[in-house]
Parts: structure tokens; sequence; C-alpha cells
């Protein structure tokens, strides 16, 4: 019940907002959901931060209304993806300090990110593979 309210929250939030390539925004955390679920994630909370990990930064949704239908998890979870604007270090040192469950997020979102249709520049391409590599091996920040 809670997994397909957040679907809806998400789908009423974006409504009218598009992705670079033009679909509309929606598509994008339903497919990190499907992401997240083929990686055999059933936590609940993950299933519905997937759908609200860009409510905060991109639309009218307040952390009280995350708070309100789904709880401190959810919330907690949802901010620690908020990314807003970062430079690229700032990006790289949130990702790494991601708790685990964001992190499991986060590669979903990235590898619904890199495999969306539409011109990607290679620095987003680039900036994306180097978030993932740190969440697999932090270590790669010290080998630079």
């Amino acid at each position: 019940y809670k997994v397909e309210l957040a679907k809806q929250i998400m789908m009423l939030a974006h409504k009218g907002q598009t992705r670079w390539d033009g679909r509309p925004y929606k598509v994008h955390p339903e497919k990190v959901v499907e992401i997240l679920k083929m990686f055999g994630i059933t936590d609940e909370a993950i299933l519905i931060t997937g759908y609200l990990h860009d409510v905060l930064e991109d639309t009218d949704v307040s952390e009280e209304q995350i708070l309100g239908n789904f709880g401190n998890d959810v919330l907690g979870l949802v901010q620690e993806l908020t990314y807003n604007t970062l430079n690229d270090e700032q990006y790289w040192n949130k990702t790494l300090n991601l708790t685990g469950r964001a992190k499991l997020i986060k590669v979903a979102d990235i590898l619904a990110n890199i495999t969306d249709k539409g011109a990607k520049s290679n620095h987003f391409i680039l900036k994306r593979v180097k978030a993932l590599q740190l969440i697999i091996n932090p270590e790669v920040l010290s080998k630079e």
C-alpha cells in the first residue's frame, strides 16, 4: 500500500515535468524502482525512496509530507539522496558518505540515468561512473 502511495505522490509531484530527452519525468523514478526490484530488493522503505528520491530537490513535496506519509526512515533516505546543486567533488563526497541502503538507491539512480535515452555529455557519464566506483570501491579516492 505505502509503495503504491509513494508512486502516486511521485506522479503528482512530477506532473508536467520532463526529462532531458522530453519524456515525462515519472519514467525516471519508475526505472529506479524497477532496477531495485531487479536487484531483488523488497525493503519497503527502499522502494518508497526509489520513487521519492528526487521530490525534495525537484518538486514542491515537503519533508513534512514525506514524514507524515512514510516516517523518519524514508525521510532520512530521501534527505540523503537530495543533492540539489553540488559541484563534482561535493557530489562524489556525498555519494561516498551515503549509508548502505541509500547507496543501493543511488546505484539504481545512476544506472537509470546513464541508460536513459537521449544525448548525454561525457562529463555527465564520467561523473556518475566515478560515483559508482566510489560506492563499489571507496579506496579509488586514495589512488588518485
